[in-house]
């Protein structure tokens, strides 16, 4: 596969990344040594360590060989880096044109399987089961019971309004409800379900921007 063909595989907006892309990116993203650390040697580890982070993802996003992507020259890859970097921040204002239920209308099937997925919003589970089990959370509070493959194929768009749509019915249950110990726990579930969002994107992100919560999810 040459450049151009490479070039035009790549998304360029969140739009055109599917939740199904993102769950592929996760295996590819290990942590990374801290930005404070000033050693020469450090820093070109960091370096390399990015530059291949950055090819394995385009490789994973195209269906190109790693080896394919490694033929272009240093300025075709600047190119495809350059074309993903939107995946450097998060959508502005991202609205979900899928109905949920709100949290006191799920069945009691519904509430048990919520109650094991929202177990893996955890920091050291963030990249793996929690964002895998993501379409499948998005599906018990569907109002029409679409699908977990459904899901996987939405704009990452679509997905992160829905989760926070999920989120906010959550939310505003507990609100309503009178105040109980397992209402203050599911109350602070809410709230780390939504950080832990935030960190899988944090992770995910092969570039040097940071995600902030500030004027973009709501």
């Amino acid at each position: 596969m040459n450049f151009k063909e490479l070039y035009n595989k790549l998304p360029q907006k969140w739009e055109e990344f599917s939740l199904k892309d993102y769950i592929k990116l996760a295996p590819v993203i290990s942590d990374r040594v801290d930005d404070e650390l000033q050693d020469p040697d450090i820093i070109t580890i960091k370096y390399l360590d990015e530059l291949d982070k950055n090819i394995q993802i385009i490789s994973l996003l195209t269906g190109a060989s790693v080896e394919a992507v490694e033929q272009v020259t240093m300025v075709q890859l600047d190119e495809l880096i350059n074309k993903i970097s939107f995946i450097s921040s998060i959508p502005d204002n991202p609205k979900t044109s899928i109905k949920y239920k709100q949290f006191n209308e799920l069945s009691y099937d519904n509430f048990i399987t919520f109650q094991k997925l929202q177990l893996d919003f955890t920091p050291d589970k963030a990249l793996s089961t929690a964002i895998e089990n993501l379409p499948m959370m998005l599906s018990v509070f569907s109002k029409d019971n679409l699908t977990e493959e459904y899901f996987l194929n939405q704009s990452m768009v679509e997905c992160i309004a829905g989760f926070f749509t999920v989120n906010q019915n959550i939310q505003n249950y507990l609100k309503r409800s009178q105040v109980s110990l397992y209402k203050l726990m599911m109350k602070q579930q809410a709230k780390q379900m939504k950080h832990l969002l935030i960190l899988s994107l944090q992770k995910v992100n092969p570039f040097k921007k940071s995600l902030t919560t500030n004027g973009t999810i709501g």
